[in-house]
């Protein structure tokens, strides 16, 4: 049998009746347990030669609005790797009269200066296997992957309290130091109040919650946060930062002028493994460029040569320096095909196309056209398949001459 002994005053009041119970000491412990998981132990704050002989409520009144009051211990991710939460185990005693655990929830909380902040995860209504067993064991239905840091577990038990519904959740001797703290949001005590850490006078002062984490550790991965790219007098400015790496030898810069095709223009070196936040940036010269947009990438390559691709970021709007005109894309086609000018000032412009022995075959374009980078499409579908050649000729509106000529394959 327990031994179940109040040691705050009793009062007649809800909540006094229930502030009694909020923390009790277990003198003598007997009870149903279940066998512990197999998978790895990841945080073992578990109660074998440590028992304090203290537990403190757990629990979610479900006669009650399902009000609750809280208890969280915390634990920490270390710096080299992530991990894989795939069960949790938590040590706890029941009251000695009726009220059957019906269900628990789990919450894990991201660290804040030392309390639970943002919920990271949250698991409500899981029924355990073994309702009676006390050292309850759950099972994620699907595993959490926590990255380096200090998070927080809190596990509520819903129980009735009308019939003496009872769950404490066990302490043991300090292993993280007097960690733990408790939240009342519903007022369960007379008096609502948000996470703050335990102070029971009558208790050690060097107490943790008994729990243990099982599941896998694995690499931190380069997970990046940001990645943007802005222009400046045809100037292309790329920034981005990571939160975490791992075995991150660098970052290849890709640059497409068609939307299609990247090609790597430059180098960044990453930082290794790490868990803290890194920046870095890249400058791209893009004068000279026949493009109306252009468009990045990063090709982020791991030490034993696997990579990923980063989203693609892109700018437009630039104003070339100079004149210019680019491979027709797509060559070969069938039957059209699109050819893309640069202009620094506003310019008439010709654009012809000729057969190999000089005959001119069509005129795509005969015009005057602003500053900037433009793009003009050609239909060949009453050609026959060849070679041909086109030529761009310009006047700028300074008097300069520019031209160009290129050849394109059409293959019906």
């Amino acid at each position: 049998m327990k031994k179940l002994v109040t040691i705050l005053v009793v009062v007649l009041s809800f909540a006094s009746l229930y502030a009694q119970d909020l923390k009790r000491s277990a003198l003598e412990k007997e009870g149903n347990h279940q066998a512990a998981f197999t998978e790895a132990v990841l945080f073992d704050q578990s109660l074998t030669g440590n028992e304090a002989g203290y537990g403190y409520a757990m629990q979610r009144f479900t006669d009650y609005n399902d009000r609750v009051f809280h208890s969280a211990d915390d634990f920490t991710v270390p710096s080299t790797v992530s991990w894989t939460i795939t069960g949790i185990t938590t040590y706890c005693f029941f009251g000695t009269a009726g009220g059957q655990l019906e269900e628990i929830d789990v919450h894990i909380f991201a660290d804040a200066d030392g309390l639970p902040g943002e919920e990271v995860y949250t698991l409500e209504g899981y029924v355990p296997s073994d309702l009676t067993a006390e050292d309850l064991n759950v099972t994620l239905p699907e595993a959490v992957v926590l990255m380096p840091g200090t998070y927080w577990l809190c596990v509520d038990g819903a129980v009735n309290y009308t019939n003496y519904g009872r769950i404490w959740w066990l302490a043991r001797t300090g292993q993280n130091g007097a960690s733990f703290v408790n939240e009342d949001p519903t007022g369960l005590t007379g008096t609502a109040f948000g996470w703050e850490n335990a102070d029971y006078s009558s208790a050690p002062n060097d107490l943790d919650l008994a729990f243990q984490i099982s599941g896998a550790t694995g690499p931190v991965p380069v997970e990046l946060t940001s990645f943007a790219a802005t222009l400046n007098n045809n100037v292309v400015n790329l920034d981005w930062s990571t939160a975490t790496e791992s075995n991150n030898q660098g970052f290849d810069i890709e640059r497409s002028v068609d939307g299609a095709d990247f090609a790597k223009i430059g180098h960044v070196a990453g930082n290794g493994t790490t868990t803290e936040v890194q920046a870095y940036s890249f400058t791209d010269n893009v004068a000279g460029i026949s493009a109306d947009e252009i468009a990045y990438r990063l090709r982020q390559v791991d030490y034993d040569g696997t990579f990923e691709y980063s989203n693609v970021v892109s700018v437009e709007g630039f104003v070339p320096t100079e004149f210019n005109m680019s491979q027709n894309y797509p060559n070969p086609f069938n039957p059209s095909t699109e050819i893309s000018f640069s202009l620094p000032v506003e310019a008439n412009v010709a654009l012809r196309v000729y057969n190999v022995i000089g005959q001119e075959m069509a005129t795509i374009t005969d015009a005057a056209f602003q500053a900037g980078v433009h793009k003009v499409s050609f239909n060949a579908s009453e050609l026959a398949s060849g070679l041909y050649i086109y030529r761009l000729e310009a006047k700028g509106a300074n008097g300069e001459m520019f031209n160009s000529v290129k050849k394109m394959m059409l293959m019906k």
